[in-house]
């Protein structure tokens, strides 16, 4: 681990793959070794590899006592069918999961690539090609490895052949460690060194051995202090501790303090001592790994994004949830016990990052999966063009502007969630037009320059005026002429005037501009609200579900029928529009209340329910309301003067239409809290002049 870590911190990522190279030379020198070691048997001693359980090719052969051992005949030196044992060391008793546990993580290099592609030039490529041609060249020099030694060794093997156990259960292993004497001296269940006899010079088995340990154990030090670097730098988890590792050192940003960390952990497994007790949770911990990444792939395929474009032409979705099945079950059959461990703490921190929801956007495969449901939905909705009243539910457009200045209302919309309707929040923000064809423009000399100077035309035009105007009264004049402009002088106000005619092409780029100017302001205005409602607003308003929305027009009418009109998606189209009672209509100007009457009598020719919201007594304040509960029953106090009868005519043209009021008193009562009366006022709406019936009924 010492000099792992020595060669991490000199050079990091940059000499790993120099190292690495150095390692695979010596490694496919081992492997060379034993594979022809297989057809020597009498190298360097024939009856002494017998003793150690290599017998050939032919399957048999005379150890040092002259005894005859076939690994065709069906004994305790037979290689036909599965026969597991009980550790002598560890006292396990093994079978194939555990064996399979044990020697997982010798494959658990081919994700080396995937840990370090922030250092590869092309990821995109390069990680795929990389990791096929890794497991395909692991494959088969693993399976001949496997079936050499396989065919050229006895189960059992030793001088004296009575220590081979018929059975090697629990109780023959605690014999054996407690007298170790008692245990064979070859044979591929009972010595794990039993590979340096096949090879044609002992030594280099070690080196192999060497070789193969710094190769995996480089991959994982180089590649996991990166990961833990990146964890820490995209603040996923808001842990102060965490903060500490993101920091980088040198050109290539080596996480040095991670490095050091997989240090200490490295050493204290390696002082562990047992390969076969930690192999096991490292291959666990691997296979959820392995399963997160393969189910990643399938949800990223089946979010439909258009993002997701896998270059290798061999995907399949389904081999992919295939191989996410396959780790969790493996994992399970491997050591359940720990599994559930595994798997209890992985849900822990899913469920923790959810709840603390990280500002890091990776632009997840769940939030795609979440719009393409809903598009599916809208689609269905669509093909479904009967409405039914005992489906209805009341998508409201509610007219808050800015949700501050307007605290009843949004309490209000607050109560209405309880329909779970669709609810939005429109804002429209007046921004005068300043695109006219013909402004004025007036500049000045001395003291009063900055004063005099007004900002009516595009900013291009401005400074050529007065650039014109200060050359001279009679060059000014023949450049206006000639650009069509008209320029004055009064020589009382030392001033000039400039009266600007502008032309069809620069009325059209101003009027690009204010476009630009006003979109950029409807969107921050609509962030604004946003995050009002989900994140420096009351607490009540966090999570209510509704949507925002916000333009920009000359007037609030003009806003407010680009909002009606365009508002909306399909059947999620807002049918009903709240309205705040316009409190000043007895003082208003008359185009104010004609605005505001407009407003009412477009909702109702769009097909639109309308509710006025008269909230005298600040029932709806966000302040007011029970944040326990989002209830409409949650309203206004009975006045003392008992029930209000109220009536207003609004006329439009030769028509009226009477608004008159009636009262619904509710009933509401709490635990240990006496019984208090509360009440809602409810609008009919009837066409007087035709004596209809109710038009609409809140």
């Amino acid at each position: 681990m010492t000099v792992l870590a020595a060669m991490a911190l000199g050079g990091g990522a940059k000499y790993y793959a120099k190292a690495q190279s150095f390692l695979l030379v010596a490694l496919v020198i081992a492997m060379i070794a034993i594979a022809i070691g297989t057809f020597f048997d009498n190298i360097p001693n024939g009856p002494i590899n017998v003793d150690y359980g290599f017998v050939g090719y032919d399957g048999q052969g005379l150890n040092t006592n002259g005894t005859k051992i076939d690994i065709l005949e069906k004994d305790q030196t037979s290689i036909w069918l599965p026969q597991f044992s009980t550790d002598s060391d560890t006292l396990i008793t093994h079978s194939f999961f555990s064996v399979f546990a044990v020697f997982f993580p010798a494959v658990t290099g081919i994700m080396a690539g995937a840990n370090m592609s922030g250092d590869l030039k092309n990821p995109s490529s390069d990680i795929p090609r990389g990791t096929t041609n890794a497991i395909i060249l692991t494959y088969i020099t693993y399976v001949l490895l496997l079936w050499m030694i396989g065919f050229t060794s006895a189960r059992c093997s030793d001088a004296d052949m009575s220590k081979c156990p018929l059975i090697a259960d629990l109780t023959w292993a605690e014999s054996v460690k407690a007298d170790p004497s008692l245990a064979p001296l070859g044979g591929a269940l009972y010595n794990k060194l039993m590979i340096t006899a096949h090879s044609l010079w002992a030594p280099l088995v070690y080196v192999g051995v060497f070789a193969a340990t710094l190769s995996s154990a480089l991959a994982s030090i180089v590649g996991a202090p990166r990961i833990l670097q990146s964890l820490a730098g995209d603040k996923i988890f808001p842990w102060k501790i965490l903060e500490f590792f993101a920091k980088g050192s040198g050109e290539g940003n080596e996480p040095l303090r991670g490095y050091v960390l997989t240090y200490f952990i490295g050493t204290g497994c390696a002082l562990i001592g047992q390969l076969d007790v930690i192999a096991p949770i490292i291959a666990n911990f691997f296979m959820i790994s392995y399963g997160v990444t393969n189910y990643a792939c399938y949800a990223a395929h089946e979010s439909k994004s258009p993002s997701w474009r896998p270059t290798f032409i061999y995907y399949n979705p389904w081999l992919s949830l295939f191989g996410a099945f396959l780790c969790v079950a493996c994992m399970f059959m491997m050591d359940w016990a720990n599994s559930l461990v595994s798997c209890a703490l992985s849900i822990v921190l899913f469920l923790y990052l959810n709840h603390i929801k990280p500002e890091t956007n990776w632009g997840v495969a769940g939030e795609a999966r979440k719009y393409h449901s809903a598009l599916q939905a809208l689609e269905v909705l669509e093909t479904n063009a009967s409405n039914h009243v005992k489906t209805f539910r009341p998508q409201v457009l509610v007219m808050s502007g800015n949700p501050l200045d307007r605290p009843s209302l949004l309490g209000f919309a607050v109560a209405l969630r309880a329909a779970r309707g669709a609810m939005v929040m429109g804002n429209v923000v007046v921004v005068p037009n300043t695109t006219t064809t013909t402004t004025t423009t007036t500049t000045t000399t001395s003291e009063n320059k900055e004063e005099g100077k007004k900002e009516e035309v595009d900013a291009a035009a401005v400074a050529a005026a007065a650039t014109a105007a200060t050359a001279a009264t009679a060059t000014a004049a023949t450049a206006a002429t000639a650009t069509g402009l008209k320029s004055s002088t009064d020589s009382s106000t030392d001033s000039t005037s400039l009266e600007i005619t502008l032309s069809a092409e620069e009325e059209a780029s101003a009027a690009r501009q204010q476009m630009m100017r006003n979109i950029t302001r409807a969107d921050a205005t609509r962030e604004e609200m946003y995050k009002l409602l989900y994140s420096t607003g009351p607490k009540i308003l966090q999570g209510s579900g509704f949507m925002c929305e916000a333009t920009c027009a000359p007037d609030l009418l003009t806003g407010f029928l680009s909002m009606l009109q365009l508002g909306g998606v399909g059947r999620l189209k807002p049918n009903t529009v709240c309205f705040g009672f316009k409190k000043d209509w007895k003082t208003c100007s008359d185009e104010s209340a004609k605005m505001y009457e407009t407003m009412v009598a477009a909702s109702m020719s769009n097909g639109r329910g309308v509710m006025i919201l008269r909230d005298r007594d600040d029932t709806f304040a966000l302040k007011n309301l029970d944040h326990r509960s989002s209830d409409v029953e949650v309203v206004g106090k009975q006045d003392d003067n008992g029930e209000i009868e109220e009536s207003a005519v609004i006329r439009t043209g030769n028509s009226a239409r009477s608004f008159t009021t009636s009262s619904a008193s509710l009933s509401k009562s709490s635990r240990g809290k006496q019984k208090e009366q509360r009440r809602i006022d409810v609008y009919w709406l009837a066409d007087v002049s035709s004596n209809n019936d109710c038009l609409f009924k809140f």
